[in-house]
């Protein structure tokens, strides 16, 4: 009977959240530019204006970079550049419990977005927050992303 009360007591503190990462992928066999603006200074939320480059094997595995690229950040725009060499990941910000499924969510992700470009030598992917929503892709419960093919 203790345990079972023990049991009862600490049920609420258990949860089941996960984290959503948000990259935008560079599939590409050749660099490519991406710029972004963000509406307001954020340190994770999407579209973060505090982004960092990894690189990945996979799109539900990402790895930090030992000397990433560098990152130009307008901090009086909130406007990202950055170049993305093939196997590379731009990461633009994290949600806990994120589902493309539920749209409070996905009001969210395009909530922090001015406009969006993305170049390589042969396509521009142009995208503002009315129709970010259209380029991203679920790979997990914790990757997200934008793939650059």
């Amino acid at each position: 009977m203790k345990k079972a009360w023990l049991y009862l007591l600490f049920l609420p503190l258990v949860s089941c959240s996960y984290l959503t990462e948000f990259f935008i992928y560079n599939n590409t066999d050749v660099p490519i530019t991406i710029e972004y603006q963000a509406l307001r200074p954020s340190e994770s939320d999407p579209f973060t204006t505090n982004p960092k480059v990894v690189s990945f094997r996979s799109f539900k595995k990402t790895r930090d970079l030992e000397h990433p690229p560098p990152i130009d950040i307008d901090t009086t725009m909130l406007i990202v550049t950055c170049k993305l060499q093939p196997k590379q990941a731009l990461w633009i910000g994290a949600d806990t419990n994120f589902s493309m499924n539920n749209s409070y969510d996905r009001e969210k992700l395009r909530s922090n977005l001015e406009y969006l470009s993305i170049k390589s030598r042969s396509s521009i992917l142009k995208a503002d927050s009315t129709n970010v929503l259209d380029h991203f892709k679920t790979f997990n419960l914790g990757h997200i992303g934008i793939l650059a093919e």
